[in-house]
């Protein structure tokens, strides 16, 4: 496993030796501080964070934001953090997203067929709209 690593991943390993024992430590360890379930969220939100603003007239984006919301919704219906998918933080950021006339569409789209408002109802929207 050392061979395969470098960094301070690497350091945080190197100590431990060569046994059976301090691999299995070895992974439990790198998989605390860089892998598990809170690393794959984090990644998750930072995709969000990270998405360029949606555009008017612009298919292509449109689809590039459909895939970054079904990545989010499995990631966190996988965790059990059903709670993060309804209007609250990551809801908002991912409305800031979208342009006002988009949001405007959604919020009338939400009316008329009787949707909550959340991730996974902006997700199946942009699904539908990305159709069109």
């Amino acid at each position: 496993m050392k061979d395969c690593l470098g960094g301070e991943a690497l350091k945080n390993i190197q100590e431990l030796g060569h046994s059976a024992e301090a691999y299995d430590t070895a992974k439990e360890k790198l998989d605390r501080k860089y892998g598990g379930e809170r690393r794959r969220l984090k990644v998750v939100g930072e995709r969000v964070k990270k998405l360029k603003p949606l555009r008017d007239e612009h298919a292509g984006d449109f689809e590039k934001f459909a895939d970054v919301l079904d990545v989010v919704v499995s990631n966190l219906s996988h965790a059990n953090r059903d709670y993060e998918l309804k209007d609250g933080t990551l809801f908002d950021s991912i409305r800031e997203k979208m342009t006002e006339r988009m949001v405007k569409e959604y919020n009338r789209w939400c009316h008329d067929y009787k949707k909550d408002k959340s991730v996974i109802t902006v997700r199946e929207w942009v699904i539908r709209e990305s159709q069109f």
